[in-house]
């Protein structure tokens, strides 16, 4: 059954926000081509850029959810939290892209170290590149910026965006860690608990919810980069925006 039918028939306020979250992705993709980009403002490239790859992270969790994929939907939906946290933490602070700098060289630092215990055979097969001589380049660059490490918490709470990480972000993360109850869906259990069928569910679980993320989510980090686009291109995701809130209040409190 097609998502857009197995929604009229099991959630018509998921079904509008549904509807909503596609127009909301047709009017995104139109304004990308608007986007001014300035080239050597660090804020302004690194905001385009993390929308860039929202967009990619919102389109992919609707493409999901209309296949039936509803766990792969929520790790999708946590990535974009985490777009969400740090697009919106340098827009309220430009000071804070030094902060991403600095997680950036933590991250190969820690890349560069696990190269190190690789067998010799697959070093080689990687070319055996100059490992300690990237590591000292990379270190010195931690120790110039004193580069400290800061976890997606942190970030969140930096975006005031404390109480996504707490209910959204931790929720989705169940997936991301495969939960154990999650399997569960993968069973037809008789009433004496005998595996009698193993299924592949085809209706995504808690459609609401991942779309209502995917939507607030991509609509925040919009408005990060609002002051890269025409007025008129902004108000055109802003109408559509707002019709998605619409349905999405009428949704959570259905």
């Amino acid at each position: 059954m097609e998502y857009r039918e197995w929604l009229y028939e099991a959630d018509q306020q998921a079904l509008k926000v549904y509807n909503e979250c596609s127009a909301l992705r047709d009017a995104l993709n139109e304004v990308v081509p608007l986007i001014a980009v300035r080239s050597k403002d660090k804020n302004s490239l690194i905001l385009v850029g993390l929308f860039l790859r929202a967009l990619g992270c919102y389109e992919s969790g609707l493409l999901l959810l209309e296949h039936g994929r509803g766990f792969e939907a929520k790790v999708t939906s946590r990535t974009l939290l985490e777009i969400l946290f740090r697009s919106r933490a340098i827009h309220k602070d430009a000071g804070h892209i030094e902060q991403y700098l600095s997680q950036d060289l933590l991250r190969r630092k820690k890349h560069a170290n696990r190269f190190k215990r690789l067998q010799e055979s697959l070093k080689d097969a990687h070319g055996n590149p100059n490992v300690e001589s990237k590591l000292r380049e990379i270190q010195k660059e931690i120790d110039d910026r004193k580069a400290k490490n800061m976890s997606i918490e942190q970030v969140a709470a930096c975006a005031g965006l404390k109480d996504y990480y707490d209910t959204a972000y931790v929720a989705l993360s169940d997936s991301v860690h495969v939960r154990l109850q999650e399997l569960e869906s993968f069973f037809r259990l008789s009433h004496t608990g005998n595996v009698e069928e193993i299924i592949f569910p085809d209706e995504p679980l808690d459609s609401k919810a991942v779309l209502l993320t995917l939507g607030e989510s991509i609509i925040l980090i919009e408005e990060c980069v609002a002051e890269y686009l025409p007025d008129k291109a902004h108000q055109r995701v802003r109408d559509v925006a707002i019709k998605f809130e619409v349905a999405g209040q009428r949704a959570s409190t259905s």
